[in-house]
């Protein structure tokens, strides 16, 4: 592992004409910043950070994005309650996950979303 993140390094140096430390520097900002979004959105979406603290700290559009994000395995979580093994079982007769997806209203639409 270790030599594959110093190649990873040393190319993405050369690549962008950057010394070796600042490529180490670049990617641990970037590691932080998705961390600290990550513990400040599991906050919010756990009730113990209110929403416009939650914005002020990563953005709307990541705020907004989690809350669809969580409405979307809710709906999801909800349709499998309500159909059971009928989601399981049409699964299995087709082998177009986008009829598929057809059957489940909210998946359809996260794929929806996913190909723009």
């Amino acid at each position: 592992m270790a030599a594959e993140i110093s190649d990873r390094v040393r190319a993405i140096a050369e690549a962008r004409g950057l010394p070796e430390s600042e490529v180490f520097e670049r990617a641990l900002e970037r590691g932080l910043d998705d961390l600290w979004d990550d513990l400040v959105l599991a906050q919010y979406l756990d009730g113990e950070l209110d929403r416009e603290e939650a914005i002020d700290r990563v953005g709307r559009t990541k705020v907004e994005r989690a809350e669809r994000e969580r409405e979307i395995v809710e709906e999801d979580v909800d349709w499998e309650l309500q159909h059971g093994d009928e989601g399981s079982e049409r699964l299995t007769e087709t082998a177009d996950p986008m009829e598929f997806a057809g059957s489940c209203p909210s998946l359809s639409e996260s794929l929806d979303d996913a190909q723009l």
